[in-house]
């Protein structure tokens, strides 16, 4: 998924998604996982989810730097393992 592409045509949809969740759910933690999601990090972290999930495609330090701070980040890396 592009960058463009994601701002066009998912952003608006999970960031109102999203929204309606923590209208509702106000105490529920909601997590976003896009797999190969390398190019949209920052995106990803900007719909106001609480948990950006970052694929083995993304280095978990460089991830960290990436999303603003008060964001947790889950990692996989890849088939064999998650770090935290």
């Amino acid at each position: 998924l592009s960058p463009r592409d994601y701002d066009t045509f998912v952003a608006p949809y999970q960031k109102m998604v999203l929204d309606k969740i923590k209208e509702k759910y106000p105490d529920v933690p909601t997590v976003v996982y896009i797999k190969h999601s390398g190019a949209l990090v920052e995106r990803m972290a900007g719909t106001g989810v609480d948990v950006v999930s970052l694929d083995w495609t993304v280095d978990m330090a460089e991830g960290r730097e990436r999303i603003a701070n008060g964001r947790a980040k889950a990692g996989f890396d890849g088939p064999g393992g998650v770090q935290g």
